[in-house]
This record gives C-alpha cells, structure tokens and sequence, in this order.
C-alpha cells in the first residue's frame, strides 16, 4: 500500500506559507520599494548636491529614503528565506530505491519538490471544493495546466486554451 499524505511533509508548511497574501505578493513589494527608493534617492541627491530643495525637504527625503530601503531589504530577505529555507526540501533522509523497495514505510510525499508539492496541494484543494475524496488524475492535470506559466505559453501558441 502506498503511504502518501502531504500534510504530514516539512514542504507542506512551505506551501500554506506562500498561500498566504503576505508572501504571495513579495515579489511585488520588494520590485515597488525598490523602485521607490531610487526615485527618492535621485530626488534626495538632486536636492542636497545642488542645493535646490530646503534643509526640511531634504531631511524628509532622507527619512523616507531609509525607510524605502529598509523596507526593500525586509522584503528582498524575506523572499530568500523562503526560497532557500521552505522551498527547499532538506528532510530526505533516504533515497529513492529505498522508498521503490518498501514503498509502505515511506511517505511518498517527502520525495516532491516544492512546485510539485504545490499543485498537489491545490488539487486536493480544488477535489476538497467538488466534494471528491482524494484528487484523481484529471484533477491533477487541471492545476498543472492552470498553474504553470510555461504550459500556458506552450497551449497559446498552438491556439489551445
């Protein structure tokens, strides 16, 4: 008998984490303070070496500068943790012909990879929401197809939708 249940994998925690509406926009946070931080430091710049701006100005420009940049940081920091520490699965202690050999002392779900793990997870989600027990292969095939940039590319440019 085949022992696979996802809740019970280090990865899983990873995944819920990266659901969740303060990680799934940190790309977007970090890419707008950066952003913010250079058009505040060009302002800043402008103001202090040509003395343009007044010193009250310019001591706000500086202040939300820091801020820009600390923010940017935070984010930039936050994002490499979860890709490094979470999304890298560091569990496997054993190895796959082990696990071929005797399947039922293993969980098989130890063995994915995050992005794996992930579509796995929202088909259970979407089985979960269609009253269906466990995902079946369709299920499966449906968040690999919905959920992945490249499949997508590939299905547009053979006019698939």
């Amino acid at each position: 008998m085949l022992n696979f249940d996802l809740k019970k994998v280090f990865i899983s925690q990873a995944i819920k984490l990266d659901s969740f509406i303060a990680f799934r926009y940190m790309k977007l946070f970090k890419k707008y303070f950066k952003i913010l931080f250079l058009l505040i430091f060009c302002l800043f710049f402008y103001g202090f070496v040509l003395n343009n701006f007044s010193q009250t100005i310019n001591r706000e420009l500086l202040g939300s500068l820091i801020i820009s940049f600390s923010l940017s940081v935070f984010f930039w920091l936050k994002e490499f943790f979860l890709e490094t520490k979470l999304k890298v699965n560091t569990k496997n202690k054993f190895v796959i012909d082990q696990v071929l050999a005797q399947p039922e002392k293993y969980n098989s779900a130890e063995l994915l990879n995050f992005d794996t793990a992930q579509i796995i997870y929202r088909a259970e989600k979407l089985a979960k929401k269609n009253k269906i027990k466990k995902p079946n292969s369709s299920i499966i095939l449906f968040c690999l197809l919905k959920n992945n940039p490249e499949f997508n590319f590939i299905l547009s440019r053979i006019i698939l939708s």
